[in-house]
């Protein structure tokens, strides 16, 4: 969470440097946000989704991750 600015985005690029997936989720995009979704599109996945939404959580989220089929080996949650 929190992927789009700040610590959350030095993060993701530093484990997508390493060589690792990442899934990102953002409320809102930003342009450093989409600079990174292009450099790494085969290995940075964004989900735009407001953490808010408790409810929707686990369709919205979770459903996307699944989608892809790759084990989750660590979570860093960073949203204000």
């Amino acid at each position: 969470t929190g992927v789009s600015k700040g610590l959350g985005l030095e993060i993701a690029t530093c484990l997508l440097r390493e060589g690792h997936c990442v899934f990102g989720i953002v409320r809102n995009s930003t342009a450093q946000l989409h600079t990174l979704e292009a450099e790494y599109a085969n290995s940075f996945i964004t989900i735009k989704h407001d953490l808010r939404d408790v409810a929707a959580i686990k369709e919205t989220v979770f459903g996307k991750i699944s989608e892809y089929g790759r084990p989750i080996h660590g979570l860093v949650s960073n949203a204000a």
